[in-house]
C-alpha cells in the first residue's frame, strides 16, 4: 500500500498514547482517524492478519481508502464500516503505531455501522463480520497476556 498522497496529520503516526480526538476525518457517516493513520492500520492488517485469512485485496483496500478520503462523494455507510473494521484489526495487531483513542474510534465506528452494512451489501457484511471476529480474538488474547503477566 502506497502512502503517497496520504493526508498529513498534525499528529505524527508513531505517537502512542493520548491522541487529539478533534483530529478526525468526517465521512458523513461518522468520524474516523485521518488517512495517514488509516493507511498505517491497513498496512499492519496486510502485513500480519491478512496472511491468515483472505478478506480483501490490498489494491481494493487502497481504492476504498482513496474513495473515502479523496473523492468524498456518495460514500456509503457500508464502505465506512468496512474500512473501519479493517483498520481496527490492523490497529489491534500492531498497536504500537496508532494511539489507543484511534483504535477505539475505528472499532466504535464499525460497531455503529455494522447493521447498515448488513442491509446494504452481503459481501461487505461478510468481510466486516470476519474482521470484527478477528478484532475480538486479538483483543481477548492481548487482555489474557496482560492478565497472565500480572500474576
Amino acid at each position: 500500500m502506497s502512502s503517497a498522497g496520504a493526508a498529513s496529520s498534525s499528529v505524527p503516526p508513531a505517537q502512542h498514547g493520548k491522541a487529539p480526538i478533534d483530529d478526525l476525518f468526517d465521512t458523513g457517516c461518522g468520524k474516523i482517524p485521518t488517512e495517514a493513520f488509516t493507511r498505517i492500520a491497513a498496512t499492519a492488517f496486510f502485513s500480519g492478519v491478512a496472511s491468515l485469512f483472505y478478506v480483501i485485496l490490498p489494491e481494493d483496500c487502497d481504492r476504498l481508502i482513496h474513495r473515502l478520503y479523496q473523492e468524498e462523494t456518495d460514500i456509503e455507510r457500508c464502505e465506512v464500516c468496512e474500512l473501519s473494521a479493517i483498520a481496527a484489526v490492523g490497529c489491534r495487531y500492531d498497536s504500537a503505531e496508532i494511539p489507543n483513542e484511534y483504535i477505539d474510534k475505528f472499532w466504535e465506528q464499525s460497531l455503529l455501522l455494522v447493521y447498515d452494512a448488513i442491509d446494504e451489501a452481503n459481501l461487505r457484511a461478510l468481510r466486516i463480520l470476519i474482521c470484527m471476529g478477528m478484532y475480538l480474538i486479538l483483543d481477548k488474547s492481548m487482555s489474557a497476556t496482560v492478565i497472565i503477566g500480572k500474576i
